[in-house]
């Protein structure tokens, strides 16, 4: 066989990025490119993991793209 395989990776779509759910405790989180983190970002980012996790889990930060973040964020 010769190509790339992919696999797909059930997703979430914030308004900072994207969540890729690697497993049932455990998500790669991708910000878009030139995103500025903000206090509204870092509240809904919360309110997402708190709806879709329960006891522990694990997050994957994905550096690839470039952004930065507000002072209070």
């Amino acid at each position: 066989m010769t190509g790339v395989q992919t696999c797909a990776l059930p997703i979430s779509i914030l308004s900072f990025g994207v969540i890729k759910h690697l497993g049932d405790q455990m998500s790669e989180v991708v910000v878009d490119e030139g995103v500025e983190i903000n206090d509204a970002m870092v509240d809904e980012f919360h309110t997402y993991l708190g709806e879709r996790y329960k006891g522990f889990f694990a997050l994957l930060i994905d550096k690839k793209n470039s952004y930065t973040y507000t002072f209070s964020a």
